[in-house]
């Protein structure tokens, strides 16, 4: 009896075993949600038109109540992202009874542009309510999105903003896309992320897909689906050019 207990303990263990190694393994193997949209862009075989990442958060600490303080921080983040960089940051606010937001914005190299923009609100009750964005667009490349992931959210961390980010690539292809080319490029990029359609619509010369896929460990509910994927296609007629968008966790352009 005790032989078999013994035997039946050592299956236990050995299953526990390959159980962690095996979950280890798929956590090690979970990419960047920037990584896994670039190499399935990338697998399109589209031109790279731009690539925009956003990153947003409420800043709860109360000594931004005070507007010259906000603008600080503004400032300290902004110099944080653009790194040694000289070039001129331009800066608009506005201020009335409802809001006071600052605007800073400045252009790098390769052709990238980054704003970051504070508010102070006062909701229906008069609460102050602090929200700081960033938005980085960069022309003609998708490089570095998972260092700028990086970059960005250990600057708004280190002030105690948790960040939400939202990242998109566009890109182009010369003249219409059959419907059978679209469901291709549409099959390739979602095979590429392991990723499940979720929902989607099709009209006369676009395509538009959300999905969910597991190797992106970060994700939106969507009428209670998860979806961290969002592709669309759309002919443009005007140029003869049809265009591709791809994002996570969701397209917040206009296509």
């Amino acid at each position: 009896m005790k032989k078999s207990y013994s035997v039946l303990l050592l299956i236990f263990i050995i299953i526990t075993i390959l159980f962690s190694i095996y979950y280890i393994k798929m956590q090690q193997n979970v990419d960047s949600p920037e990584s896994t949209l670039v190499k399935c862009f990338n697998s399109s075989g589209a031109k790279v038109v731009n690539s925009e990442m956003y990153f947003w958060g409420e800043i709860e600490d109360i000594k931004y109540n005070d507007f010259d303080k906000l603008t600080q921080l503004s400032y300290d983040i902004m110099n944080e992202i653009k790194g040694e960089s000289q070039e001129e940051i331009s800066v608009n606010t506005v201020s009335n009874d409802y809001i006071q937001e600052v605007n800073l914005s400045t252009s790098v190299k390769n052709d990238t542009t980054i704003s970051v923009v504070s508010q102070i609100r006062k909701d229906k009750t008069d609460k102050m309510e602090k929200f700081i964005s960033v938005r980085i667009l960069k022309e003609l490349s998708n490089d570095d999105m998972d260092t700028t992931r990086h970059r960005v959210i250990t600057a708004m961390n280190r002030y105690g903003i948790d960040t939400h980010v939202n990242s998109c690539i566009t890109g182009s292809f010369e003249g219409k896309l059959t419907d059978e080319q679209m469901n291709d490029v549409s099959k390739t990029i979602f095979k590429g992320a392991g990723a499940r359609k979720v929902e989607g619509i099709r009209e006369r010369n676009l395509i538009s897909v959300s999905a969910y896929s597991p190797i992106i460990d970060d994700y939106i509910k969507v009428d209670d689906n998860k979806v961290n994927l969002n592709l669309a296609i759309r002919y443009n007629a005007f140029e003869d050019r049809t265009y591709i968008w791809l994002a996570t966790p969701v397209i917040s352009t206009e296509y």
